[in-house]
């Protein structure tokens, strides 16, 4: 098991039932806090890549039926990044396994889902 999967397996177990429906207070496109309500995490299939190659995945235009304004990384892997709607990261050997990647997804009608790509380097 990676130092990664292993970090957020820990954090799943010490937060608990806290990604069911709840009020968070997070920034919206101005800098200004809001409030908004949390929905339970969403998914989305497995990919498998390479070592070495760059993986490249569009996250989804809606969540739970809402449209998405925008998305923020969590905890993303080392070489990666996100742009938009669209999540790059560059592998190497050292990212061989499985790994499960969350974001916030910031919905139309003011909630935040959460979202986890699921990814296997090979």
């Amino acid at each position: 098991m990676t130092p990664f999967l292993v970090a957020v397996l820990l954090t799943l177990l010490l937060v608990g039932d806290s990604y069911n429906s709840r009020t968070a207070r997070e920034e919206d496109f101005l800098g200004t806090r809001v409030d908004v309500t949390e929905r339970r995490a969403s998914y989305v299939d497995a990919d498998t890549v390479k070592s070495g190659q760059t993986f490249i995945t569009n996250l989804p235009d809606s969540v739970a039926g809402q449209p998405v304004l925008r998305y923020r990384g969590i905890a993303l892997p080392a070489r990666s990044w996100l742009m938009k709607q669209s999540f790059f990261w560059k592998t190497s050997d050292q990212d061989r396994g499985a790994h499960t990647i969350w974001f916030r997804a910031f919905l139309k009608d003011e909630s935040v889902d959460s979202l986890s790509v699921q990814v296997i380097v090979k």
